[in-house]
């Protein structure tokens, strides 16, 4: 079994420095992506517009990629992180520590990688 299917079924919990924003209980995985069910904490709440608003102009075929890269922007630049149980960040092995994680959140439902 490859090490990124063991990434379904777990545990995994959204920071922004040392502020929880959300936990997501991973349900099943198709790499590079994990999908999640989420649970925004009160502090995730702040954030969730940008969230909405880049899922509304996500490119599905090539339109709208400037915009979308703007919108996500602004979520990268909120330096996002995913910890385990143990604390590890996850794929700490495969990529780099500043470079911030793809994710997608709609409704309690969030997919990452």
């Amino acid at each position: 079994m490859s090490k990124y299917i063991e990434e379904a079924n777990m545990r995994y919990f959204l920071m922004q420095e040392d502020q929880l924003l959300g936990t997501l209980d991973s349900y099943d995985s198709d790499f590079p992506w994990v999908y999640c069910h989420f649970e925004a904490q009160p502090a995730f709440e702040q954030i969730r517009p940008l969230f909405e608003k880049e899922l509304a102009i996500r490119p599905l075929s090539g339109e709208n990629v400037d915009a979308w890269n703007k919108a996500y922007g602004v979520i990268a630049a909120l330096k996002l992180r995913f910890i385990d149980e143990t604390g590890k960040r996850f794929m700490a092995d495969v990529y780099p520590e500043d470079l911030p994680p793809l994710i997608h959140v709609q409704d309690d439902k969030a997919w990452f990688r």
